[in-house]
């Protein structure tokens, strides 16, 4: 539960002042907006525009060929990197022929060490890291 407490600098003030206040203070925060769009400085789309595209729509411009990079190992070195894509292969091996165990009802099974969501949310046993 969130609770919302007044900030002891603002205690001296009645509820009436201090929302006067924060209104006056949102007003010229939305005035300094307003004024950097008129001057070309930054932009800003109404509601409508947010609330215009599909939730699945993508940007009609992809410049980078599907598939073509990983993201999840990055490494100049050669080796570094060829080690690292090996010890990942390995975890995805073990995770899935444990997944697969686990699936067909065996709950003894034991995942490798990183595995988080199963662990979180199932339960399961994990290998030390």
């Amino acid at each position: 539960m969130l609770e919302i407490v007044r900030p002891k600098i603002f205690e001296q003030q009645t509820a009436e002042q201090l929302a006067l206040m924060l209104r006056d203070e949102v007003d010229r925060r939305a005035e300094r907006a307003r004024e950097s769009v008129l001057r070309g400085a930054s932009s800003f789309v109404g509601a409508a525009s947010v609330l215009e595209p599909s939730f699945d729509a993508k940007p009609s411009s992809e410049h980078e060929p599907l598939g073509a990079l990983n993201p999840k190992i990055a490494a100049k070195a050669p080796a570094v990197r060829v080690r690292a894509i090996r010890k990942m292969q390995a975890f995805l091996d073990a995770y899935r022929a444990a997944w697969l165990r686990w699936r067909d009802g065996l709950r003894d099974v034991i995942f490798p060490a990183g595995t988080y969501a199963l662990r979180l949310h199932s339960g399961v046993t994990c290998a030390p890291g």
